[in-house]
């Protein structure tokens, strides 16, 4: 009898202990089902800070349920279960739709997603595997715990000790590890205190490292002045080297590969490395050859930084009066008085391009400028992020919205702003929900008069919205001006694909029907026919008002079709596509009618839509400091740099992949040093900083200002 109650009380004791592993082994089991379904890899090293960190805040959470009485424990525990469940469950679904992990400050905004509540559902349907998984498992193991009468201790000192000790090893060990691989950009250190959450953090140490850095930035925004700091000393070191050299008149193009290719007649068409058409030949043998000058505005950033007392004004101040900037070049001015259509295309890319089904969208990418290395990144607000990256040519901030973030600020640099200032009609079109991402609070601050659906826009309220009747009814708000500059954004492309989830699919359905694809490939052609549409109504008007001779169209993505699972972008691509940086592989679309018949100037250099406002700036001969945008004049001889939402780049040197450090040198004879990928890395770092900060600070405001007062000084 008394060996038996011994027993009895033996296995009460360990039931009892439960709970002190149940929070470690929860995020682990959480964290690796995430993994398996939605990230994919299961990376070796770093998946040890993954447990590591598991172990830690499990621990802290055994923690609190442990100093109260049982009753109040088992609630408590029951509720931190939930919460610890969340994060997984919601990342789930919202990347099945984006692709990219939401932030905490969405949050606020999610009532504008009830308008895709068919998309979520079908999202929700579609991961029933991991979300069973994530919810079942826990809700089975609470069970269990109930049915065999585990009792939720209350514990004292020195007794707590033991769940305290796991927290502080868990999180110095983590320190000690990650330390000892130094904290320069682009290392492990770096990205786990100081990036802020993204793809990288995700896949590089899982989502509970990525909710941490999402709850800093959003509790302790002020605690980034210590990792801006970090970063400029970083940026000081990629950018203190022997200024790059004037380039010499005529040979703008000495550092672009020399390269050909041929029309379908057969005929060569000129590179970027030579003259692109009859005009500018001629003009170069008749005029003398221009002496290329900085495309700088008249600003002392460094009397600036002396003078200022405010560590991260003086900060950006420093870093900026050290960034080369760009030069003119034979294409300066080339569209001076000229008016703009720029277009922000919803989830558009080369694979809507097509000679039969989409002949507009074909004559505009292969007519013009022709860019055969253009990329166009997803960050993580997808079309806000993507538009803001299009308009201002900044990086966006991580954690944010920030094209609504901006719209207080001043923005000197889009194109709206520049050609107000130029006295050129400024309108901007949407033809979805007019305040959606807060539109009507930052359309109207970069430089446009605004309307959407909802203010002024009237167009057929179907999902999605037709992008040619946006054409027909906003044309001739400004066709018969003297000068505009207008820009859309389109929706027609948008998700889902299927027939009857898409009305401009199924509008075009029977010219895609009997192509050899699955329904939401030919659907996302479908969709896209609209655009094509639309493009070629503008066109046809544009030369009945005479005005297609002296308008640039521009178009970018604001992201890749995401709605597209992999393996359907692999059937339309016709082989698996590579997920760091074919999967962003673009088409920017800058064609004049200047230009129609004359050769295209093929454009091999890398490049993304981060770098097209200063090329636009340039090429409209417009007053800029190339000096304060993240990106490059792609028509310039500055060196190429492509820079990717995970801090992944492509440079003329070599392709840097994040998710595995690797690095892939681009000319088979030449060998990439550690200290040139080290100072990209800084390069790369100070980007995304220092864009961060011009938002925060509303940096072009302070600059500008104090500029002026130091000339009236």
């Amino acid at each position: 009898m008394g060996k038996n109650k011994e027993h009895t009380d033996s296995v009460y004791k360990k039931r009892n202990l439960l709970p002190l592993f149940y929070f470690p082994l929860l995020l682990l089991y959480e964290e690796s089902i995430f993994r398996a379904f939605v990230i994919g890899t299961f990376p070796g090293r770093t998946f040890v800070i993954t447990l590591l960190l598991c172990v830690s805040l499990g621990s802290a959470m055994t923690l609190l349920c442990s100093f109260w009485k049982p009753k109040v424990n088992k609630t408590l525990s029951l509720l931190l279960t939930i919460v610890a469940i969340a994060p997984f469950v919601v990342q789930t679904v919202y990347m099945g739709i984006f692709r990219t992990p939401m932030v905490l400050s969405s949050m606020g905004n999610a009532g504008q997603a009830a308008q895709f509540m068919d998309i979520i559902i079908h999202t929700i349907i579609e991961n029933v595997p991991p979300l069973t998984l994530m919810v079942a498992v826990p809700v089975i193991a609470r069970v269990l715990l109930t049915r065999f009468h585990v009792v939720y201790r209350q514990y004292r000192l020195p007794f707590l000790g033991l769940f305290i000790l796991p927290v502080i090893a868990g999180f110095g060990i983590i320190f000690l590890m990650l330390r000892s691989g130094g904290q320069a950009a682009g290392s492990a250190y770096a990205i786990y205190y100081h990036e802020q959450p993204g793809t990288l953090v995700l896949n590089r140490f899982g989502l509970l490292c990525c909710v941490k850095n999402d709850l800093k930035a959003l509790i302790f925004p002020d605690e980034l002045k210590g990792d801006l700091l970090l970063t400029q000393s970083s940026g000081q070191d990629a950018l203190s080297k022997e200024p790059a050299a004037e380039p010499d008149a005529p040979d703008f193009w000495k550092n672009e590969p020399d390269s050909t290719s041929f029309s379908e007649t057969g005929e060569s068409t000129d590179s970027i490395g030579e003259k692109a058409s009859e005009t500018i030949e001629t003009e170069t043998e008749t005029e003398a050859p221009k002496i290329p000058v900085p495309n700088v505005m008249d600003i002392d950033f460094k009397a600036l930084a002396a003078n200022e007392t405010d560590e991260v004004y003086k900060a950006m101040d420093e870093y900026f009066a050290q960034v080369e900037p760009t030069y003119t070049n034979e294409y300066t001015g080339m569209f001076k008085d000229f008016n703009l259509i720029f277009l922000t295309a919803e989830a558009f890319s080369p694979y809507a391009i097509s000679e039969d089904l989409t002949p507009t969208l074909y004559k505009l990418a292969n007519e013009g400028f022709v860019f055969q290395n253009f990329y166009n990144p997803v960050w993580g607000v997808s079309t806000s992020d993507g538009e803001y990256v299009n308009c201002l040519g900044l990086i966006p901030k991580s954690g944010v919205w920030s094209m609504s973030h901006s719209s207080d600020n001043w923005l000197p640099f889009t194109m709206g702003n520049q050609f107000l200032a130029q006295g050129y009609t400024t309108l901007a079109y949407h033809n979805h929900t007019y305040d959606y991402y807060d539109r009507d609070l930052s359309h109207p601050n970069l430089g446009y008069t605004y309307k959407g659906y909802g203010n002024g826009l009237d167009v057929t309220y179907v999902w999605p919205e037709s992008d040619l009747e946006m054409m027909e009814l906003t044309i001739p708000e400004y066709i018969n001006d003297d000068h505009f500059s207008i820009y859309y954004m389109t929706v027609s492309g948008h998700l889902p694909y299927s027939w009857g989830g898409n009305a401009m699919a199924s509008k075009h359905r029977d010219a895609v029907e009997s192509l050899p694809y699955s329904e939401n490939v030919k659907g996302y052609i479908a969709a896209n026919m609209e655009l094509d549409r639309a493009l070629e109504y503008l066109i046809e008007q544009l030369d009945a008002a005479g005005k297609l001779e002296n308008t640039v169209i521009v178009m970018a993505a604001d992201h890749y079709p995401y709605g597209l699972e992999e393996s359907e972008l692999s059937e339309l691509a016709g082989h698996s596509v590579e997920s760091n940086f074919e999967l962003y592989e673009s088409s920017l679309i800058l064609w004049s009618g200047s230009m129609e018949g004359d050769a295209p100037v093929i454009v091999d250099k890398y490049c993304s839509n981060l770098d097209i406002i200063p090329t636009l700036s340039n090429l409209f001969g417009l007053e800029y400091d190339s000096r304060l945008l993240m990106g490059r004049d792609i028509l310039s001889n500055s060196p190429p740099l492509v820079i990717f939402s995970n801090k992944s780049w492509i440079t003329d040197k070599a392709m840097y992949n994040s998710q595995n450090g690797q690095v892939t040198s681009l000319s088979p004879k030449e060998t990439v040093s550690d200290e040139y990928v080290q100072s990209i890395h800084n390069e790369v770092a100070a980007k995304f900083t220092f864009s961060t900060y011009i938002l925060d600070t509303d940096y072009y405001r302070y600059l500008f200002s104090h500029a002026s007062s130091a000339e009236d000084e």
